[in-house]
C-alpha cells in the first residue's frame, strides 16, 4: 500500500548519496513523526530532486522529481496532513508553473499554469482539507496570481494587478484560516500583504518607505494570529521585520550593518519570540535574529555560506539548509 511505499522510500543506510551536490534553490520540511524532507533544485544537470532522512539519521536514496528541461527553480513544498510532500516549482524550459505531489507509490506532476512567463517564486501550502494553494508570480503581466485545487483541478485567479506585483511571494494561512500573502511591488519598490476573507482579496501596504524592492519576504502568523513579515531592504541593504496589529503595520530595521537580510526565513518559538534565519551577504554567512520590534539577539549560524538558506521546524529545534560556496553543494545544520 501507499504507506509502505513511502517507508521504503524513507529506508536509507546512513550515508548521504551526493545529497544536495550543486543544489541551488532548495526547501526542507519535518512531519510529525521526525522525518526531514528535503527537496533541491541541481544546477548541474537542471533537474528536481528530493531526498528523506529518518529519526534515526538514516537517509533514502535520492530520487528525480522531474527531470523534463530545466526544472526546479524556486522550489515550494509543503504536507499533506498525512506527511506527503507536493512541491511548486518553476519550469525555466517552458517558463511554466508546475506541481508535483508523491501519490504514495510516485511523483505525479502537472502543469498548472501556461499562459506566457508564469510561475516564478511559487508559495505552496495546503489548507485543513488538504487542497494546494500556490501563489506565483505572472512575470508577463506583472501580476500576483492564485492557483488552488479543491479536487476539480486548478483554478488561477489574480490578486495584484497593479503595475509590477507579485515577486518574492510568501503564502500562509492564518490560524483562523484566512488565506494571506506577503510580495513586492517592484513598480514602487514597496512591500505588500494581501489577505482573503470570503471572495475577495483584501490589499495592503506593509512597508511603504522601501524604495527598491528587494524581496526575500518570509510571512508567518504568530500565536495571537497577528501576520509578520520579513524581507530584504535592499536600497539599504537591510533586514527588516513588519508586524500588523489592529489593522497597522509596524516595521522594524533587525539588522543593517554592511549587507544582509537575503534568504530569509521566519517562524515563531514556543514563548512567541520571532526567529528570522537570514543570510549576510557580506560575511557569506547564516545568521539568526530572535525577539521582537526594537529587541533582536544574534546567533551564527554557518559561517561558510547561507545562499538558499530553508528552514523547517520541529519541536524546540530547527533544520536548516544552505549553500556552500566553496563547496558547491548544499549543507544542513541544526540549532
Amino acid at each position: 500500500n501507499s504507506a509502505i511505499a513511502l517507508a521504503l522510500q524513507r529506508k536509507g543506510n546512513g550515508t548521504v548519496p551526493a545529497l544536495g551536490l550543486h543544489g541551488r534553490e532548495n526547501a526542507v520540511k519535518i512531519d510529525r513523526d521526525g522525518v526531514l524532507y528535503y527537496a533541491w533544485y541541481d544546477a548541474s544537470d537542471a533537474h528536481l530532486k528530493f531526498a528523506t532522512q529518518s529519526n534515526s539519521g538514516a537517509w533514502s536514496a535520492v530520487q528525480i522529481v522531474d527531470s523534463a528541461g530545466d526544472v526546479g527553480h524556486f522550489v515550494s513544498m509543503a504536507l499533506t496532513s498525512t506527511g506527503k510532500p507536493a512541491m511548486a516549482y518553476y519550469d525555466s524550459q517552458n517558463a511554466d508553473l508546475k506541481f508535483a505531489q508523491w501519490d504514495g507509490a510516485r511523483w505525479v506532476r502537472q502543469t498548472v499554469d501556461s499562459r506566457l512567463s508564469t510561475g516564478l517564486y511559487p508559495s505552496l501550502a495546503f489548507d485543513q482539507y488538504d487542497d494546494p494553494i500556490i501563489t506565483y508570480y505572472y512575470k508577463t503581466g506583472g501580476d500576483l496570481r492564485v492557483a488552488f485545487d479543491v479536487g476539480n483541478g486548478f483554478t488561477i485567479g489574480t490578486i495584484d494587478s497593479t503595475q509590477d506585483s507579485g515577486r518574492y511571494s510568501s503564502f500562509a494561512i492564518s490560524n483562523t484560516g484566512v488565506w494571506s500573502v506577503a510580495y513586492e511591488n517592484s513598480t514602487t519598490g514597496k512591500f505588500k500583504f494581501a489577505s482573503k476573507a470570503g471572495k475577495t482579496w483584501s490589499l495592503q501596504t506593509i512597508d511603504g518607505n522601501t524604495r527598491a524592492g528587494g524581496g526575500y519576504t518570509s510571512l508567518a502568523f504568530d500565536p495571537t494570529n497577528h501576520a509578520s513579515v520579513s524581507y530584504y531592504d535592499a536600497w539599504n541593504a537591510d533586514l527588516k521585520f513588519a508586524r500588523l496589529s489592529s489593522g497597522v503595520w509596524s516595521t522594524d530595521t533587525v539588522a543593517s550593518q554592511f549587507s544582509q537580510g537575503l534568504y530569509t526565513n521566519l517562524f515563531f518559538d514556543g514563548g512567541g519570540n520571532a526567529n528570522i534565519a537570514y543570510f549576510n551577504k557580506t560575511n557569506d554567512s547564516a545568521v539568526l535574529a530572535a525577539g521582537s520590534i526594537g529587541n533582536w539577539s544574534f546567533t551564527a549560524l554557518a559561517a561558510d555560506g547561507g545562499r538558499h538558506l530553508a528552514v523547517a521546524r520541529f519541536g524546540n529545534q530547527s533544520t536548516f539548509s544552505y549553500y556552500q560556496t566553496a563547496n558547491d553543494t548544499l549543507a544542513l545544520g541544526q540549532f
